[in-house]
């Protein structure tokens, strides 16, 4: 039987083997295991009933652990906000955080727009998936508040949004579990 949550399967080379991972969209019952990841890699966070939370699996058994996680929480006015994408220590610049991006953005929809806020350092990442840097007067009010909170005890974080309509051509096509 098909995992019905699977996004894709994509190869990425990691130090001279090729692996196959899975992204797949977790379950509200399977949170739990998104929540002691993110533990896992010291952060403090749970993850919200109403949130998209997205996964990504080697592909070796049924049960693979997970090596990275990203929440989007959706708005009521249509938008999501990308939340929390962490890749697993040492499973990390093996290019695994961009096809989790990548693969989930495909998943939310061909009109997707999505913001994050982003740390400073990882401006050339976010970029490179069809992330755009925004000032507070080009995003929704509530975006916009959220960021100058943010700001106060993060100097060096960005302000960004995606939008499918422009990106569409910039992401790679995923291979469906069938």
């Amino acid at each position: 039987m098909v995992n019905q949550n699977s996004i894709g399967t994509h190869d990425v080379r990691t130090f001279n083997e090729l692996e196959r991972y899975r992204a797949e969209r977790l379950t509200v019952m399977q949170f739990p295991l998104a929540n002691r990841f993110y533990q896992e890699c010291g952060y403090s966070v749970s993850c919200g009933r109403q949130e998209i939370v997205v996964c990504l699996r080697a592909i070796k058994e049924d049960h693979s652990p997970i090596v990275a996680v990203a929440r989007f929480l959706p708005h009521v006015e249509g938008y999501f906000v990308l939340r929390n994408l962490c890749v697993e220590l040492h499973q990390r610049r093996k290019g695994l955080a961009k096809y989790l991006l990548q693969s989930a953005l495909m998943a939310l929809g061909d009109e997707a727009l999505c913001y994050c806020y982003a740390f400073d350092h990882l401006r050339e990442f976010y970029q490179s998936v069809g992330f755009v840097v925004r000032s507070t007067t080009e995003v929704p009010e509530h975006i916009a508040q959220n960021y100058h909170s943010y700001c106060h005890k993060h100097r060096d974080l960005l302000l960004m949004s995606y939008d499918a309509r422009l990106n569409s051509h910039s992401l790679a096509p995923l291979i469906y579990n069938d």
